[in-house]
């Protein structure tokens, strides 16, 4: 298989906002670790960006870069702690 699609699901659409600003996302442990696997299996993933409570889909992005520690840490607010890795879209 060549391409992987995921539906994400941001707390808010200031998240989503944020992170087409930065080129960056990050989501909680669990999923960073299954979205690194899918980017080292498929030749591209592409995330379904949905905020809750809004009843729509709000975009898409590619996942450009596995899940990296390195990547300067964004400010996702009081979920911050639980996040796995950003990586960038």
């Amino acid at each position: 298989d060549k391409v992987k699609f995921i539906i994400m699901r941001s707390s808010n659409l200031a998240t989503l906002q944020l992170s087409v600003k930065q080129e960056m996302w990050a989501t909680s442990r669990s999923t960073t670790e299954l979205l690194d696997s899918y980017f080292k299996s498929f030749e591209h993933v592409v995330l379904l960006f949905s905020a809750n409570q809004t009843g729509h889909f709000q975009g898409y992005a590619r996942m450009m870069s596995a899940p990296d520690y390195k990547l300067r840490a964004l400010q996702w607010g009081r979920s911050a702690g639980e996040l796995g890795d950003n990586f960038k879209v």
